[in-house]
């Protein structure tokens, strides 16, 4: 991510509704320029789903197979589309397969499929996809499993690490478990995933280290 030739992009905050045409504009210019600097360039474009098809339409050409557009070659350049409209479909088909298997057991292809259901594709806030799939311009779907709540310990110890928080094992420990168990987690009853992941974990962790500290 440090890299000059990874691009993030993000849709919300870099790409907002109200000024399409200079959005258009702006993000043709930016992959353009990039691509022309670095053929391999790198691009990260999180929150593809909020993406007006307008703007989508910017992109598709850059995707295609298109030796040749504007001038520039992008066949070499990578396009890394985040998205959170399958998650609920790879949730309840990863708590199924938890049922008789181990987590890591699940494969790609039994979560792909469920991200790519001809019903999917007929959800009315899934037209990015739909653009996409059906010109066949998307190489791979690589699905994320939703964190349990060892994996948000994992989060939590990793952050204490990070800001040098020492103490005995004890006290560490019952901080991780004190923060995970703040953590909101689905679902009903069984809560077995982290509904966030580890999104607001470092929040929870200063905001109980900076009571314990007002308190001592």
């Amino acid at each position: 991510m440090q890299s000059k030739y990874v691009h993030f992009i993000s849709t919300i905050t870099d790409l907002s509704d109200g000024i399409v045409p200079t959005n258009k504009m702006n993000l043709r210019e930016r992959i353009k320029q990039a691509v022309r600097m670095c053929p391999r360039s790198l691009f990260i474009i999180d929150d593809i789903d909020q993406m007006s098809d307008v703007v989508m339409d910017t992109i598709k050409p850059f995707l295609d197979y298109h030796d040749n557009v504007d001038g520039v070659d992008y066949r070499q350049a990578v396009f890394i589309f985040l998205s959170n409209n399958a998650a609920e479909q790879i949730a309840s088909k990863t708590l199924e397969n938890l049922q008789n298997k181990k987590r890591e057991s699940i494969t790609i292809e039994q979560l792909e499929e469920v991200m790519t259901l001809p019903e999917r594709r007929e959800d009315s806030s899934d037209v990015w996809r739909r653009q996409l799939v059906s010109n066949a311009l998307i190489s791979a779907h690589v699905p994320f499993l939703p964190l349990e709540k060892s994996h948000v310990q994992q989060c939590i110890r990793e952050v204490l690490h990070e800001a040098r928080y020492s103490t005995s094992e004890r006290e560490t420990e019952a901080l991780v478990t004190k923060v995970a168990d703040k953590m909101t987690y689905f679902p009903e009853p069984i809560k077995k995933f982290s509904k966030t992941g580890c999104k607001g974990v470092r929040e929870k962790i200063y905001q109980d280290l900076e009571v314990d500290f007002i308190e001592q």
